[in-house]
């Protein structure tokens, strides 16, 4: 799912990937015939195959301009999808470009074959931004960004300078340094010494944020679909993921393969998410956990206080929907508990799985 603002990103999804693709883009332009018809032509003259091109084009209204409905989007192009199993990705991450054939092994096809309910995580690294790239970062990075695991072992060698002169790795953990337990749970350092197309269990998870892109089984009954209430940023696809989990699905990690973010700026909900009343920016503290804060309407009303609200519900939902007998993949004894972040006004039923 995307924007036309990463349009042009189909263009290196359409090299890297050999399989068929569903993908729903919201435009402004006026929903019909012609603008399916211009995107389609857009995508040929990148050099896809648009016969392996399913796309769903959705006319962005003052609604979503304001709330992107990124589930509703995600749902879209999961509906179109024609074959057993999907990999689900985001359009400002590349997937490496032996992902669909590894896939596609024998060993990989026999355990999901064996286990409808396995999803295969795909190691998520990131390319960092590099303020020594300006002006021209855009063609620096789609220069740079990795396209195989060798590659992101010789980019652990590069550096970036970072804002704030902070010198990284040119590639790493996907946001390691602003939010570590969104995919530390995935075992970077085994996945360097995997065999390509091995699947290491992934036991249990290490946090509640964990939120990895997965292969998996597709047909009428799974996978869930993303829920529809999380729009714009925050909670959307770790929501999917506890849906998984619930669910009795089990976590293998894929070797020899990965997607990678490709940088850019924050996106208008990611702003709007961070965006803060004067007063509480200043104490950077959670305002449902401090005496310094007075819960107003403003505070309510915050972006970020309705994503983690819808969120809460929905982890209250399935523990009362569904029976924790049915979960396969533990907390980790070394689990962190994330639940103090929210900002919540709801009570959080405690997790007993």
């Amino acid at each position: 799912q995307s924007n036309m603002e990463r349009f042009w990103v189909m263009n290196r999804h359409c090299q890297r990937w050999r399989g068929p693709i569903s993908v729903a883009i919201m435009t402004r332009n006026t929903v019909g015939k012609s603008t399916k018809e211009d995107l389609m032509a857009k995508l040929e003259n990148m050099g896809c195959q648009t016969n392996k091109i399913s796309l769903q084009v959705v006319q962005e209204t003052a609604m979503s301009r304001k709330d992107y409905p990124v589930n509703t989007l995600r749902n879209l192009a999961m509906s179109a999808v024609q074959t057993s199993h999907m990999m689900y990705v985001d359009m400002d991450f590349w997937v490496s470009t032996e992902l669909y054939d590894l896939l596609l092994t024998q060993h990989v096809r026999q355990q999901l074959a064996h286990d409808p309910k396995l999803a295969v995580v795909i190691p998520a690294f990131q390319l960092s931004p590099d303020t020594n790239c300006q002006p021209n970062c855009t063609a620096v990075y789609k220069d740079r960004m990795p396209s195989t695991p060798s590659d992101i072992q010789n980019l652990q060698h590069v550096t970036a300078t970072t804002r704030g002169n902070k010198t990284l790795p040119a590639v790493g953990m996907f946001e390691i340094h602003t939010n570590p337990t969104g995919h530390n749970t995935t075992n970077y350092n085994a996945w360097f010494r995997q065999t390509p197309g091995s699947l290491l269990s992934i036991p249990c998870f290490h946090s509640g944020v964990y939120e990895p892109y997965v292969a998996l089984r597709y047909c009428e009954q799974l996978p869930p679909r993303f829920p529809e209430q999380f729009t714009g940023y925050g909670k959307n696809k770790i929501s999917w993921i506890w849906h998984l989990r619930r669910l009795g699905y089990v976590f293998q990690q894929l070797g020899g393969a990965f997607v990678v973010h490709f940088p850019h700026e924050h996106s208008k909900s990611k702003q709007r998410w961070s965006r803060l009343p004067k007063g509480l920016d200043d104490t950077k503290e959670n305002p449902f956990h401090s005496n310094k804060v007075n819960i107003t309407k403003e505070v309510l009303s915050l972006k970020r206080v309705q994503m983690d609200e819808i969120f809460v519900r929905f982890r209250n939902w399935l523990w009362t929907t569904y029976p924790s007998t049915e979960v396969r993949t533990p907390r980790c004894d070394s689990w962190i508990d994330n639940d103090s972040k929210l900002w919540s006004s709801i009570p959080i039923q405690e997790d007993p799985w």
